[in-house]
């Protein structure tokens, strides 16, 4: 009877170990999900000067010097931001300040992916001060264009029918700010207009620049509304709306043909070029919740709020030894 009860003991510590292992890849499992969450970060707070271009580079907080971003023409970083000043001008122009994203940095093969960022633009369309006449401006534009510094993108591609791309525009020209993508030109974009907040780069009453933080969710899996996913737009952590996605403009369909990543400049040489200040640009591989993006609104630029990924492996496998324990003491 006694080695009935020594087997069975030990049968039982044998099924505890194997629970406990699988428990322990379970929550290291999470924390690797975890870990590709939020895969870059872009807080300008440093720049370095690229001795063979010349051009400075400011790095990726997340992913390292090997995904540092290019700060291209008159841009500077300052006091944690990048200082973008391109008044009344046209995205075609030559020596535009904007950022230049490497394009490694795009996870184009994951169905879902968000965007977070957050600005202040320096001038107002809308009621015609600084002289800015260009709407149209871009907070990003990720793209496949080739109009390097031409004057009028009308005629090229993605003006027309063809070229896929992905944007944001502070302002459409009609008092209201846009998100959209696109695999077709711009007559088969699956997009969201804003208009309750009006336009983006509205001052102050003051007259000051105000910061907004814009996000972006793509989320290929969502198939319930559509079979092909949405894209959803929030301004200052509240939801704008959400459009379906065709096959045709699915993430993972136009992404790997994008050629430019940019913040702050258009794909068309007519629009508007951003003017004002970047307090920083995350990008995640996954879709963000309503209330993760409503978070991060609340919490500011600079305050990531998942733990970071070591801090989640040691919490798991803490979790993990006190149940080893138990279970060894429950065999004793």
């Amino acid at each position: 009877m006694s080695g009935t009860n020594s087997r069975k003991t030990a049968l039982s510590g044998l099924m505890g170990l194997g629970a406990t292992a699988g428990c322990i890849a379970g929550v290291l499992s999470l924390a690797q999900s975890a870990q590709a969450t939020l895969i870059h970060e872009y807080s300008f707070n440093t720049a370095t000067i690229n001795a063979s271009s010349g051009a400075y580079t400011t790095p990726d907080s997340i992913g390292g010097a090997s995904y540092a971003a290019t700060i291209m023409g008159t841009g500077a970083v300052s006091g944690g931001q990048v200082d973008l000043s391109n008044n009344n001008v046209q995205s075609g122009a030559a020596g535009l300040a904007y950022v230049s994203l490497p394009l490694s940095a795009l996870p184009t093969t994951s169905p879902t992916v968000s965007f977070e960022q957050w600005f202040a633009a320096s001038y107002d369309y809308q009621s015609g001060t600084s002289g800015v006449v260009y709407p149209w401006n871009r907070a990003m534009d990720f793209n496949n264009d080739t109009l390097a510094t031409s004057s009028d993108a009308e005629a090229v591609s993605p003006k027309g029918t063809s070229g896929e791309y992905l944007y944001t525009a502070l302002d459409n020209g009609g008092g209201g700010s846009r998100t959209a993508m696109t695999g077709g030109g711009y007559t088969a974009e699956s997009g969201v207009t804003d208009y309750t907040d009006g336009w983006l780069t509205k001052p102050s009453s003051t007259g000051a620049p105000v910061t907004h933080m814009i996000a972006v969710v793509i989320d290929q899996t969502a198939t319930t509304a559509a079979p092909d996913g949405t894209i959803t737009y929030y301004i200052d952590g509240v939801a704008k709306g959400s459009a379906n996605l065709t096959s045709a403009n699915e993430w993972t369909a136009i992404a790997p043909t994008f050629t430019n990543a940019w913040l702050g400049r258009s794909a068309f040489g007519t629009d508007g070029v951003f003017n004002g200040t970047m307090d920083e640009f995350r990008i995640y591989n996954n879709a963000l919740s309503a209330n993760q993006v409503a978070a991060d609104f609340a919490a500011g630029p600079n305050t990531v709020l998942t733990p970071e990924p070591a801090s989640l492996a040691m919490i798991g496998l803490a979790g993990a030894s006190l149940l080893l324990m138990r279970r060894r003491r429950a065999a004793v």
